[in-house]
């Protein structure tokens, strides 16, 4: 059943579905996230007022923080200097924290909240400049912040959450991907649904994507249109009949090049729809979804499945081996192999009769069956084309 192959326009339908399913699964698949430690930035209200203390690289608080040493004893740091001049030596630093402790001490600022905290920030300060080895990879690590998150690692604190519990991760991909295999199934059949839809309105035949299930419920709601029309003529004058006529007639015929669709067209088109909407198969997998169509289902079932299809294969290959005669259900199941589920469901039982009786199975039947199946499809022209150019090879 070639014509009920699924369209093109799958993604379009289910790329809301796919994004929907991502979304619920990137919460459970990042399993980690990061923090940035808040203590250890520094407040700016512990500046005082009229000065500034500068900025520099220390997360970890190895050093003054996010403050600049030189600058919180009131110093220029030595990238600040004017070429030529030397940075503060040892007294120098001594001098001026002795300035800013007697400044900034606790006991002489009662009234002032943050002096503690600002002694304790010059403190800091002095104890790292007046080292000359912590001061020296102080003034190293200031421009080298790659160096510094080397040696000392970085802000970034990286937390990883509780262990998900593997049951129920289990059980929720099993309900997504259930979700997903059922609504993948309602969107097979869909696809042919529309097809169907689409060849039994337009009247299509086998050479442009008809097929019998099309043919046989345009007939059918065709018919009813029929008697519709029927009983609307009753009382009605001869030239009013005539016109219903010539318009069924049109209707019969197929849809015309304009853009609208007279009553009787859309009538029609609704009656297809209704029968189409009835056919809960169209054979070769196209079917509703039902729960048959379920994952989960279909893995309780699969070691079944599975062993059921290698039964049957070693049973046929060892009777083909010794030349034994198949019984009817050998028979039917080689053939459905052979021909495909698709092409079998496809055919009418005259049809399938017909396949049992020739054993396609058999190299050179199943040659000839295909290039018949392949002209069914063609038009009278490409037919006698096909036969013109098989004569031509011949001779």
């Amino acid at each position: 059943m070639a014509s009920h192959a699924p369209s093109s326009n799958l993604q379009r339908r289910f790329s809301p579905l796919v994004l929907l399913i991502l979304l619920a699964f990137i919460p459970g698949a990042a399993s980690w996230w990061f923090n940035a430690d808040a203590s250890l930035s520094d407040s700016p209200a512990l500046v005082p007022a009229n000065t500034t203390w500068g900025v520099f690289y220390d997360p970890k608080g190895i050093f003054c923080g996010s403050f600049d040493c030189y600058r919180i004893l009131g110093l220029e740091a030595p990238h600040e200097l004017p070429r030529g001049m030397l940075p503060p030596d040892t007294k120098v630093v001594t001098a001026a924290y002795r300035k800013m402790s007697r400044k900034w001490h606790p006991d002489k600022n009662g009234g002032d909240k943050l002096a503690k905290e600002r002694f304790v920030k010059i403190a800091k300060a002095y104890e790292v400049l007046s080292s000359t080895e912590t001061r020296k990879l102080y003034d190293y690590f200031r421009d080298r912040h790659d160096a510094y998150i080397q040696k000392y690692g970085s802000n970034v604190l990286w937390t990883y959450a509780p262990k998900s519990d593997v049951g129920g991760v289990v059980l929720f991909l099993f309900i997504i991907l259930s979700i997903l295999s059922y609504a993948m199934q309602k969107n097979k059949w869909s696809n042919v649904a529309d097809h169907v839809v689409k060849a039994a309105y337009e009247n299509l035949g086998p050479a442009h994507g008809g097929g019998r299930e099309s043919a046989e419920v345009r007939e059918s709601a065709m018919a009813e249109l029929a008697e519709e029309n029927n009983r609307a003529m009753e009382g009605k004058s001869g030239r009013e009949k005539k016109a219903a006529i010539r318009l069924m007639n049109a209707t019969k015929a197929g849809p015309g090049g304009g853009s609208g669709k007279t009553p009787q067209q859309e009538r029609l088109h609704k009656l297809i729809v209704e029968r189409v909407n009835k056919i809960n198969d169209f054979g070769g997998g196209f079917h509703k979804p039902t729960i048959k169509d379920l994952l989960a289902l279909k893995l309780v079932l699969l070691p079944y499945s599975i062993s059921r299809y290698f039964y049957w294969s070693v049973r046929l290959f060892l009777k083909q081996k010794r030349g034994l005669d198949f019984t009817a259900e050998e028979v039917l199941i080689l053939t459905k192999r052979t021909v495909g589920i698709v092409a079998w469901d496809a055919e009418t039982d005259l049809g399938q009769a017909d396949m049992l009786e020739r054993e396609l199975w058999v190299e050179e039947n199943m040659k000839v069956w295909k290039r018949e199946q392949e002209l069914s499809t063609m038009s009278r022209t490409e037919r006698k084309q096909a036969k013109r150019e098989k004569a031509d090879f011949n001779e």
